[in-house]
């Protein structure tokens, strides 16, 4: 049975006032990776910074995947680089890549020094992308198997993927790694081990290029009602896919950021807390309404003489502020 969240929070708080990594590990043995986010969140900066510090790296890993944009910058911020090298190889490879992207050219360039050639290479090339890009959010952890290889085959390497990673679907490709059709987990179940994946797989899958807007990710995985979605190149290679937890982030920034805009300010006003930061951001938008409502003055006030003075108070009361 989970435990109440506001009993955890006081436990966890117990444990870093007194210090103690072990009692801390043991409050948070069994507590969910997004509860912990929520703990992270009620703390003060210097309960932030202590969780941080305390914690093993893969529980650090699992809290910076679950944490916004703002409170991962400040939670990598706590961790040195040596740890970091170490954080970032128990992160999923698009969140690795958000990590990255956050820090300096010289802590980038460390941070991927310490890690295996294999996974810097691929890190390296996420980061290539646009963060707000299909392929910046994009993971290329996926299963894909050449069009002419057999149910049975596919069993088996589903069989040792699903040990790394979860596994969604099978991608089929040619020989120039174009991705050619998607096979569903299950038609692997109810066809013959000598079955050809070309066979049981629907062709001309749903794509987006790496290049495409994240908005438009959210809305074709939305508009055919997907769960994983290939990504590929300019020339139909397949780079990766984007699964729905991502997604679901994804359209919660872009309706927050939505909301923000509403309001007259960005979502990178929260990024860096700061008065004077706020008010560079909110100063287009006020400047806007200030030559707006100057126009409406100018307007109303060359009807000054034009109206009674009850009438023209009464338009006064209409310009907007």
């Amino acid at each position: 049975m989970r435990q109440d969240i506001e009993q955890i929070l006081v436990e966890v708080r117990s444990a870093l006032e007194s210090g103690d990594a072990a009692l801390l590990a043991s409050h948070l043995k069994h507590v969910h990776p997004a509860d912990l986010a929520d703990i992270y969140s009620v703390l003060d900066n210097d309960g932030r910074s202590q969780l941080v510090f305390l914690l093993p790296p893969p529980a650090t890993a699992a809290l910076i995947a679950e944490l916004d944009e703002a409170e991962r910058s400040e939670a990598v911020d706590d961790i040195d680089d040596a740890e970091l090298s170490t954080v970032v190889t128990e992160l999923e490879p698009d969140d690795a890549a958000d990590v990255l992207s956050e820090l300096t050219d010289e802590q980038r360039e460390y941070v991927l020094d310490q890690l295996p050639d294999e996974q810097s290479d691929q890190l390296e090339e996420l980061l290539e992308f646009d963060e707000e890009s299909a392929g910046g959010i994009m993971t290329p952890e996926l299963l894909a198997l050449p069009q002419e290889a057999t149910v049975k085959e596919a069993v088996e390497a589903v069989r040792l993927a699903a040990k790394e990673a979860d596994v969604h679907y099978v991608y089929t490709v040619d020989d120039q790694h174009r991705l050619v059709g998607v096979v569903e987990l299950r038609m692997l179940v109810v066809n013959g081990e000598d079955t050809p994946l070309d066979r049981i797989s629907v062709p001309d899958p749903i794509v987006v290029k790496a290049d495409d807007d994240q908005e438009i990710v959210v809305n074709q995985m939305r508009k055919y009602d997907l769960t994983t979605l290939p990504v590929i190149d300019a020339a139909g290679r397949l780079l990766g896919q984007i699964t729905h937890d991502d997604v679901f982030d994804v359209a919660e920034d872009e309706a927050d950021e939505d909301i923000y805009y509403m309001a007259g300010t960005a979502p990178e006003e929260l990024e860096e807390p700061s008065s004077v930061r706020a008010a560079i951001i909110r100063l287009r938008w006020l400047l806007a309404c200030m030559i707006g409502t100057a126009m409406s003055g100018l307007i109303v006030g060359g009807f000054n003489r034009s109206f009674p003075k009850e009438v023209y108070l009464a338009m006064v009361l209409f310009v907007p502020p």
